[in-house]
């Protein structure tokens, strides 16, 4: 729990220096404010050991283009991946709950780089995923979604992180190298005697 509350007093201070336009949203955030649109950052899972995932979203959106950012750190090295939707509820393209992605991003290394997340803009539903992206021990990792919403938007999504672990082909290749190794070493040098026949 210490080491938890470590991470989220780095992690916030990291966030003072971030794009002040944007709406940062830490791990186990719920309503940020009452009457204000609702965010979601449950993680399940220890994020110093094995898996972990999170659910995400937004909800109760605003008309306007806005931009959020889902920032957390994990302790372990490994891939991650993840995907948002959103989907009109009941209405028509353009009613209050119709949202758009405009950009989804995601930074493994603190926001000095961004990798473009694929889009698939469909109107009614729009979705957004990405996997296998390197997740680098100790690092910000930041998901940051642009959108536009008309004036009840909502999305949400999950992301899963899964810890590197080395395949069976090459624990067996490893094994075998060491059995070599040490045949090596415990081989006898033969001595070789040439008689000539005279």
């Amino acid at each position: 729990m210490k080491k938890m509350a470590s991470i989220l007093t780095s992690v916030m201070a990291l966030a003072s220096a971030s794009n002040a336009s944007a709406l940062v949203i830490f791990p186990g955030v719920g309503d940020l404010d009452p009457g204000a649109p609702t965010a979601t950052f449950a993680v399940s899972g220890d994020i110093s050991s094995g898996p972990v995932s999170a659910e995400i979203g937004r909800s109760g959106l605003p008309s306007g283009i806005d931009t959020d950012e889902f920032r957390f750190i994990i302790d372990q090295f490994g891939v991650g991946g993840g995907s948002i939707t959103s989907q009109i509820a009941g209405g028509t393209l353009g009613d209050s709950t119709d949202l758009d992605f405009l950009a989804v991003d995601f930074s493994n290394d603190g926001g000095t780089t961004w990798i473009s997340i694929p889009q698939v803009p469909n109107g009614a539903i729009e979705f957004a995923g990405l996997t296998n992206i390197p997740i680098i021990s100790g690092n910000l990792n930041i998901l940051r979604v642009q959108y536009e919403a008309r004036g009840d938007g909502a999305y949400g999504g999950s992301l899963t992180f899964r810890p590197a672990v080395p395949e069976p082909a090459t624990w067996a290749l490893m094994m075998l190298g060491f059995g070599a190794i040490g045949f090596a070493m415990r081989r006898r040098k033969q001595e070789v005697r040439v008689r000539y026949a005279m």
